[in-house]
């Protein structure tokens, strides 16, 4: 993606991350349903974005793949 965007470095850090973070209880699946209803919009380009990446990601070349996986192990 940063060669797409033409970004030089797409280093970041993660700041204010919870060490120890509580699990939240399961949602029951029919608050799920509520949920995706009142926002289905959202939900369907969620849907899109996460399908293209995919999608972009399989066809990366064999270095790209590296430098994906490199990138991923220091994040």
């Amino acid at each position: 993606m940063s060669q797409l965007l033409g970004w030089k470095d797409a280093h970041y850090t993660r700041e204010n991350v919870t060490q120890n973070r509580p699990k939240h209880p399961r949602v029951p699946d029919h608050i799920v349903r509520i949920i995706r209803q009142n926002n289905t919009l959202d939900y369907r380009l969620y849907r899109f974005a996460k399908n293209r990446l995919q999608q972009q990601i399989q066809h990366l070349t064999p270095k790209q793949k590296r430098d994906l996986s490199r990138f991923k192990k220091r994040h």
